[in-house]
């Protein structure tokens, strides 16, 4: 079946609504999913669809349709449109689970377990069925259904493949995307804008007006509510939180104690030339030197063998177990600072360490770090203690005032907000809880919102407002600049295209271009915009140049390309990626032509 949809599906992958059930799956969302991939809830809804004989509900379509709607992603007026698209999409993915069930694409329940057990990072398939109850009480479903909806996935997987398997490039196909892929063009440009239009662009009432009225949906005051709310700031709690002196020596104490030895070294080398004991007598040398009071420092410089730190006077930097081995770290480790060892023994080399310092800064230039951390230290308990109380009293008090009143932090209102609105924090949990209709509608207080680590807050709505249609006078200054802006473009449009032709013509003339020569469509030494326009002119005819105007971006630019000449390097072969892109898009082709076949064919009553 495939391989006759193939010849008819060339061309199509841009009509495709659904390509498989695992975009569905993204589509609906897991808990959406529930009702129609497993039947749970079907026995409650009475609205189905039957498609080739199988009852399907519609309960998923409801549940996404009110997700969007209280996510604001659904705007007024487009929840026909939405639910018509949704159960399209049903329609496809249970077309599709039938074709596959008809076709022998099925994968066994034991099969969609060991696939869950090792995205669930089971230990073995018993911990992986009590990973999955844990799983379906956290969506509130069955193990049942999440392995069901598991088991689609898969069987949806295998229709890829086997579409994949079924479809191939041509010679021809790729030795035009391999064309496309290496053409080279040589073109000048010359960008146009509001400046070259010669004359300033007038906006009358009449047309404002008529813009407005064309595009009142656009002028639209969304629906807003206003909120008081109790904010625990746990780095202001800390912020007036006394630290004694003495607290913050013994948190010095501590850094130092843990503080990494900064370390010197003295490195002579045994080879085949010097062994052990003639290692040993170079390094009493430079001990005696170092007895008769000669730095350090001097003596790594005149007797190490190691270039790198000799030329520091031996300095190694701090060091610890991790970046040096417990063999020599062990050596550093009881030394203090001004100390220096014995010499050892260790990788081919006797050395001779001094620990010149820690890795720590003095007090003085400590102190305020310390102070911040043991304030966050001592704020930890005050603070879980508060949010705590705060969830009590949430669910215990009708007087919002009263709860900013007992945690003894200010109570705070809000501006008018939306709820596409970042402010005034930028948590979508806040906005959530604030268009939630137990809180907006209801009165109830909000949950607990923990905002991050530091912050939590609880929020009561004290005031909302309906989506309104702005009046044409409250716009006024966005409908100018609208109108302002749409005939500029229309006129570095006309302009543009007029002088394209004229040039074309051979009787126009643009001063001011700028030159690009062999330029591929990843070049960087052109402006991305023009270098897209670039490439969307037809090739020329000859050694006649062609000419073309492109807007840019918005319309407020635009660009007239006056292209010169095009290349390909015959010797290129085509890049791996590109190919498998290509048969990849002959892979979905033939996707979109099997979803046309089946809803041809299929049988659906509603």
């Amino acid at each position: 079946m495939l391989q006759d949809i193939r010849k008819h599906a060339r061309g199509k992958a841009a009509k495709i609504v659904v390509a498989g059930i695992a975009v569905v799956l993204c589509s609906f969302g897991l808990e959406s999913l529930f009702s129609h991939l497993t039947g749970f809830g079907a026995s409650k809804d009475k609205s189905l669809i039957h498609i080739n004989g199988e009852a399907v509900s519609r309960a998923s379509i409801d549940k996404q349709i009110a997700s969007l709607k209280a996510s604001g992603q659904l705007a007024e007026g487009m929840e026909a449109d939405a639910r018509k698209e949704l159960q399209q999409q049903l329609v496809v993915s249970t077309l599709l689970t039938q074709y596959m069930n008809n076709g022998g694409l099925r994968v066994s329940s034991d099969e969609a377990l060991q696939a869950l057990a090792f995205q669930l990072q089971a230990k073995d398939m018993d911990d992986a069925r009590a990973k999955l109850q844990q799983l379906a009480r956290q969506y509130g479903a069955s193990p049942e259904a999440l392995l069901d909806m598991q088991q689609r996935f898969m069987q949806s997987q295998l229709l890829e493949e086997a579409t994949k398997a079924s479809v191939w490039s041509t010679p021809s196909e790729r030795q035009r995307l391999l064309a496309l892929q290496q053409e080279k063009r040589t073109f000048r440009y010359k960008v146009l804008s509001s400046r070259e239009l010669g004359q300033s662009v007038d906006v009358s009432q009449q047309e404002m007006q008529q813009y407005y009225d064309a595009n009142k949906a656009a002028f639209m005051r969304p629906e807003q509510v206003r909120f008081n709310y109790v904010l625990l700031d746990r780095d202001a709690m800390s912020a007036s939180a006394p630290v004694d002196d003495a607290v913050l020596r013994q948190a010095y104490e501590r850094r130092l104690a843990a503080a990494h030895p900064r370390v010197s070294d003295i490195i002579i080398t045994i080879s085949s030339t010097r062994d052990e004991a003639a290692a040993r007598a170079r390094m009493a040398e430079a001990q005696q030197r170092l007895d008769q009071g000669e730095s350090f420092a001097s003596v790594a410089r005149r007797y190490s063998d190691d270039s790198a730190s000799a030329s520091r006077g031996g300095d190694l930097g701090s060091v610890d177990a991790d970046s040096f081995g417990n063999d020599f770290y062990r050596q550093v480790q009881p030394l203090k600072v001004g100390q220096r060892s014995k010499p050892f023994v260790l990788d081919g080399a006797v050395h001779l360490v001094q620990v010149t310092g820690l890795d720590v800064g003095s007090f003085d230039s400590m102190k305020a770090e310390l102070a911040s951390e043991l304030r966050q230290q001592q704020s930890d308990g005050p603070y879980d203690k508060a949010v705590r109380k705060l969830g009590d009293l949430v669910d215990e008090s009708d007087d919002f005032n009263a709860v900013a009143k007992a945690l003894g932090v200010p109570m705070q209102t809000s501006d008018w907000v939306a709820q596409a609105d970042r402010k005034p924090f930028d948590n979508p949990k806040v906005m959530a809880e604030a268009f939630d209709p137990s809180v907006k509608d209801k009165g109830y207080n909000s949950q607990v919102i923990r905002l991050d680590d530091h912050r939590t807050m609880v929020l009561h709505v004290i005031e909302s407002r309906a989506a309104q249609q702005l009046n044409f006078d409250e716009v006024r200054d966005q409908v100018h600049a609208r109108v302002e802006q749409q005939k500029v473009a229309q006129a570095i449009d006309a302009r543009g295209r007029q002088l394209a032709q004229q040039l074309q013509q051979g009787n126009g003339s643009v001063d001011g271009w700028s030159q690009v020569r062999d330029a591929g469509r990843s070049s960087v030494d052109v402006e991305p915009a023009v270098l897209a326009a670039a490439f969307t002119v037809t090739r020329p005819n000859g050694d006649q140049p062609q000419y073309a105007f492109r807007a840019l971006g918005n319309g407020e630019r635009g660009v007239i390309i006056m292209l010169q000449k095009t290349s390909v390097d015959a010797s290129a072969s085509l890049d791996e990626r590109l190919g498998k892109e290509l048969d990849n898009a002959n892979s979905r082709a033939v996707l979109g032509g099997l979803v046309e076949q089946l809803q041809h064919q299929a049988k659906i009553e509603e």
